[in-house]
């Protein structure tokens, strides 16, 4: 008698901007269930309601519901919001995660951790690789780079995967913010002096369904730290100006530096990502940021 195979997945931040595309690249051949402290606005196989930094909470769902793999996705991602309120960064960024990552280890389903590039300074002129040794700059950073250490000392089969600069249908992001502002505001300045690579969640969603199908379900192992990113680099300044072309906005566009910002936190001047671990173990890479970003401008003429 063949024993029948788990494919149940859950995502935590199902309502987020990647936990959304997760949701609709995994759906056809998984079921998916995602936490989140909302009901989401979208179709999904069912979502659990909660906060992933209540320990019990989670504790009970993940015993409850078996899952293969829980995909995390669930934190706190802004940037400067963290700097500013270092607690509750790293109350949901650590401890949320340590939460869901004791769950799995106690209840034996792999793990998927979303990490950010934000992990590295910047300073190094090529690629950040998988072997680089982090050193953050801003809290975001800190927060997430201890969430990696602690998925990966309590659970063997987990991966790790780093990405960069998102952008999607689903949430809030870069490009949507610059398009609005050129709509009101003929005049712009964008920060020119970080670089990095720009990476669509619909792209990211397809890479991770691949990598679990490779690694927890085809039985070929792989687990560790990843890249994942389009292909490709480019300044704020640059993907703003890209963005306002293919959208056919006129808008003058200044560049200008980091510190003329004089956002809270600091940012990495270099953070690309290379993503060779990742090819190597799918065969594929992802494509270039700029056709990435034309699909996704397409979602406003759809809307």
């Amino acid at each position: 008698m063949v024993e029948a195979v788990n494919k149940t997945i859950l995502i935590t931040g199902i309502n987020g901007m990647l936990g959304c595309d997760l949701c609709h690249a995994l759906t056809e051949k998984f079921r998916i269930v995602g936490v989140d402290l909302r009901q989401p606005v979208f179709s999904c196989s069912g979502t659990v309601i909660g906060d992933i930094t209540d320990k019990a909470f989670v504790r009970r769902t993940i015993r409850e519901l078996s899952p293969k793999v829980v995909i995390h996705t669930a934190a706190y991602t802004d940037v400067d919001g963290c700097e500013n309120d270092p607690d509750t960064a790293f109350k949901i960024n650590v401890l949320g995660t340590e939460n869901v990552a004791r769950a799995c280890a106690e209840y034996g389903a792999g793990m998927v951790y979303l990490s950010t590039d934000y992990v590295f300074n910047g300073k190094k002129r090529r690629s950040y690789k998988v072997s680089d040794k982090p050193c953050p700059l801003n809290v975001y950073g800190e927060s997430k780079l201890a969430g990696e250490i602690i998925v990966r000392s309590l659970i063997r089969n987990s991966i790790v995967v780093r990405t960069s600069w998102l952008f999607g249908p689903n949430g809030r992001n870069f490009i949507d913010t610059i398009i609005k502002a050129a709509e009101k505001n003929p005049k712009l300045k964008v920060v020119n002096d970080q670089t990095g690579s720009p990476t669509y969640t619909v792209d990211l969603a397809a890479a991770l369904r691949r990598m679990v199908e490779t690694v927890f379900f085809d039985r070929k192992r792989g687990y560790g730290v990843y890249h994942i990113t389009n292909t490709g680099i480019c300044t704020w300044y640059e993907l703003a100006k890209e963005a306002l072309r293919l959208r056919g906005i006129k808008a003058e566009i200044s560049p200008i530096s980091t510190a003329a910002a004089g956002r809270p936190a600091l940012r990495p001047e270099r953070s690309v990502l290379d993503n060779q671990r990742y090819i190597t173990l799918t065969g594929t890479a992802l494509r270039p940021w700029r056709r990435a970003l034309k699909d996704y401008l397409k979602t406003y003429e759809q809307t």
